[in-house]
Parts: C-alpha cells; sequence; structure tokens
C-alpha cells in the first residue's frame, strides 16, 4: 500500500470518552494530512465492531481499506482542515455521534534540487563537479519527508563560444553529461534547467534550476 513507504510513521492517538466508550484516531504522519496523497488513519471504537462504524469526512474522501479493518485511506484536494467524525451505527437510518477529530491540511512542499544532495549553485570547483553523479531532490523546513525522483532535466553550458545543451533522462548523469562536466574548467558556466521532478502522488512537477560557475581546479595531490 502507497503508505507503507512513508518513512516517518509517527503514531498520534488521540483518546477520550465518549458515551462509556474509548474512541481512537490514530493519524500517521503527525496529525497532518497532505494534498493529493494517500493519508492513513487508524480508527477504533471500544467494543464496537467496525462494521457498525459509520466514518465521515467532512471534506475529501474517506475509504476503508478491505485488507486492514479499521484502517482508512484520506484523501484531499485542497489544503486548510477537515474533521473526521466517528458514528455508531444504533438500527435502520440511526447512528450517535461518538467524536470528532480536526486535522490540519498541508500541500506537499515543494523540494530543493541538489547537485550530489548537498550542492545548491554558487561557485563550485571542478572536483565538486566530477566527483558527483547526478541531481538529488531535497525537502527541507518541514514535518513532511517523502521521495522526490528526478525525472529529466537539461544541462546547458558554453565552451570555446559554443552554447552546448545536453538532455538527460533520470537522476543519474549520462554518459554525454558527465563528459561535458568532466571537461568543464574555471570559468565556465552550468546550468541544470527545465528540471522535473517525480512528487510522492507520482505527478510531474517543474522545480528552480541550478546554477553554478567553476571557479578552478584543486587538485588532491
Amino acid at each position: 500500500m502507497p503508505f507503507k513507504s512513508l518513512t516517518i510513521i509517527f503514531l498520534l492517538t488521540l483518546l477520550f470518552k465518549a458515551q462509556s466508550q474509548n474512541v481512537s484516531i490514530a493519524a500517521l504522519q503527525m496529525n497532518v494530512f497532505y494534498v493529493g496523497i494517500d493519508n492513513p488513519v487508524r480508527i477504533a471504537v471500544e467494543n464496537v465492531p467496525t462494521k457498525n462504524l459509520i466514518i465521515e469526512i467532512t471534506e475529501g474522501k474517506i475509504t476503508p481499506q478491505k485488507d486492514e479493518p479499521g484502517v482508512y485511506i484520506v484523501h484531499l484536494t485542497s489544503p486548510g482542515s477537515v474533521a473526521i467524525r466517528v458514528r455508531q451505527k444504533l438500527g435502520k437510518d440511526r447512528s450517535k455521534l461518538l467524536s470528532e477529530q480536526k486535522f490540519r491540511v498541508k500541500r506537499i512542499p515543494d523540494p530543493v534540487v541538489t547537485l550530489g544532495g548537498h550542492l545548491r549553485g554558487g561557485f563550485v570547483n571542478s572536483n565538486a563537479i566530477r566527483s558527483t553523479p547526478g541531481l538529488v531532490a531535497i525537502l527541507e523546513n518541514t514535518d513532511f519527508e517523502a521521495r522526490f525522483s528526478i525525472k529529466q532535466f537539461k544541462v546547458i553550458t558554453c565552451q570555446n563560444g559554443d552554447i552546448i545543451e545536453i538532455e538527460n533522462e533520470g537522476p543519474v548523469f549520462n554518459k554525454k553529461v558527465r563528459n561535458l562536466l568532466d571537461s568543464s574548467k574555471s570559468g565556465d558556466a552550468l546550468y541544470f534547467e527545465d528540471i522535473i521532478v517525480i512528487s510522492p502522488n507520482s505527478q510531474p512537477q517543474k522545480v528552480e534550476p541550478l546554477r553554478f560557475m567553476i571557479d578552478g581546479y584543486i587538485s588532491h595531490t
């Protein structure tokens, strides 16, 4: 299931009494839902089987998982806040509200694309460029962890008065890009443009370019 790939599973369980019953709504992502991805929650009521519960949400959709009783997937389309309501069936067209819990809804933040996971543009020496295998997308200043994959990008530079453009599929530099970077020298400008990443909700997304200036070769010998 998609939510099992999330690297942070912080279980925030809210317990309270409702008609002498313990109701548990457990969010698996720090009490925050995110737009466009599967947000798992676990709901249980003391002494009440799942089949006798009615689960509602004020916005979006909440869907039970057939292979995991008590687990539901929340899917939302806009940021803000939502409430999950848990009701118990009492008979035909009758139910009682056991609990209601609000959750914040956020957009997945845009990633920052780096050279090798740490270089973000500016002046760089040739050794750093030559030892880097490719581009890496990372998230900063957020409580959400997710994997963004690099789908494609373009490398642009000028050598001997000629503009050179090379397209690259995936995060790892292809042979043409590798040769171009290995031949870079002091004073060369390198531009990583038209960078497309794939977000956790499997959607392509264009992100900010990377721009470097080679400021000299530093020998290790």
